[in-house]
């Protein structure tokens, strides 16, 4: 199959196709080699990010089928991205559970439980408000995983101290305290939120192979 270099659909057409086959090595060779020719690739990291996801979560449950892993997500920011993409992984049904697009703090707070008081003190787009997300939609949902997503997308909401483009990532696993990261996205509002899905799926990746087996 020849694709034209500079076609971003044909890239992300094969890629899928790739997905869909269940060959995700071979997605994940092609998108990286798209990324060292086109680093700002968004649509690349994007689809690298579901490639590593799906991967990651079928190597765990070959490894041990008991571990009946599962998700559940909470998103502000992206307010669904993240969802969407899982959700293109065929057989996802068997360990998406689903989640919540929370983007008003009331909906933080009546749908994860995230106390009004963190809210208060440290703010949405914070790591505790990350962690408070991921470990509230695992709790509801009752699966073993929870993922959350919160930032700042932009073009206004940013301060000196959470500038447009600050985002915060949670993990929460079994047996573990959430894992949270902190990012700082480039690019207009809807560039930031595309960072944000593939951050996201990679670090839901990168949980999943270093945990250990365990229930929810």
């Amino acid at each position: 199959l020849k694709l034209n270099p500079g076609d971003p659909v044909a890239h992300h057409e094969l890629a899928t196709v790739l997905m869909d086959l269940g060959r995700h090595s071979d997605a994940i060779t092609h998108l990286r080699g798209v990324l060292k020719t086109e680093p700002d690739n968004v649509d690349a990291m994007v689809d690298l990010g579901i490639c590593y996801t799906a991967k990651g979560f079928y190597q765990e449950a070959d490894k041990s089928l008991s571990r009946a892993e599962t998700l559940a997500v909470a998103e502000s920011c992206t307010a669904g991205l993240v969802m969407g993409q899982l959700s293109r992984v065929p057989g996802a049904r068997a360990w998406f559970f689903g989640g919540v697009a929370a983007y008003d703090n009331r909906a933080k707070e009546l749908w994860l439980d995230v106390p009004h008081a963190l809210l208060e003190r440290h703010g949405a787009v914070s790591e505790e408000g990350a962690r408070a997300m991921a470990s509230g939609v695992r709790a509801k949902a009752k699966t073993a995983w929870g993922l959350a997503v919160t930032g700042v997308a932009g073009p206004t909401g940013g301060t000196a101290v959470k500038p447009v483009g600050t985002v915060f990532l949670a993990a929460a696993g079994p047996g573990d305290a959430a894992h949270v990261e902190r990012h700082l996205f480039g690019g207009d509002r809807e560039r930031v939120r595309q960072f944000s899905v593939g951050a996201a799926l990679d670090l839901l990746r990168r949980s999943l192979l270093h945990s250990a087996p365990s229930s929810p």
